[in-house]
């Protein structure tokens, strides 16, 4: 959108929820209890992940085309590729950002609790352009290792399985806002980001 994060009063929102970055799950834990077509597809695809890893791998043992140590090595290699990939994941979302307008975006890493997340300073969102800026990473990294997975021999397979696996549940932050933002999606809310004194706002639309 092309507000200032100034006119959203004016233009008849309201602040109802913030999001202190230092305190993001607690605000992820306060609303894990809700659920919609967000929480059902993170879940869906973690699971479907998690079964075609462990089948295909006892499907390899079972017949003999493997080793069973060969195959958890090589699962290992794919989960630690994935965090390897935190940064490149982090950077799809800053260029999502971009590419709905952001000018000034940054990346923020909470290095005790091991999570990370990618601004946009000042810049206000409706939901259509936080669905794209959330599921950016999730969409570009899960379609490369799904083609890996088709091309790719037995040793490939288990590698983008071990990814798919790991990243997927990563992506838990990413499929928690989005189904925040869904829950409260008849109340039409922006959100906006202030890096400076990293926090983020969600407004809505006041009722008259």
């Amino acid at each position: 959108m092309n507000w200032k994060p100034e006119v959203l009063e004016e233009n008849g929102y309201a602040l109802f929820e913030t999001l202190p970055h230092a305190e993001l799950l607690g605000f992820l834990k306060k609303h894990k209890s809700i659920k919609n077509r967000y929480s059902y597809a993170f879940l869906i695809f973690n699971l479907l992940f998690f079964l075609l890893g462990v089948s295909y791998s006892y499907w390899l043992v079972r017949t003999e085309q493997m080793r069973f140590g060969d195959v958890f090595s090589y699962l290992s290699y794919g989960i630690s590729i994935s965090i390897l990939l935190i940064p490149f994941h982090e950077y799809l979302h800053v260029l999502a950002y971009r590419s709905q307008g952001a000018k000034q975006t940054s990346l923020s890493a909470n290095w005790k609790r091991f999570y990370f997340m990618a601004l946009a300073h000042r810049f206000v969102a409706n939901q259509k352009e936080f669905i794209i800026v959330a599921l950016t990473p999730f969409a570009v990294i899960t379609s490369l290792a799904l083609l890996g997975l088709l091309l790719g021999d037995s040793t490939f397979k288990l590698v983008f399985l071990g990814l798919l696996i790991v990243h997927t549940a990563m992506c838990s932050g990413d499929f928690s806002l989005l189904k925040f933002l869904e829950y409260h999606k008849k109340d039409e809310v922006l959100t906006y980001d202030d890096a400076e004194n990293k926090i983020s706002y969600f407004f809505r639309r006041r009722m008259n």
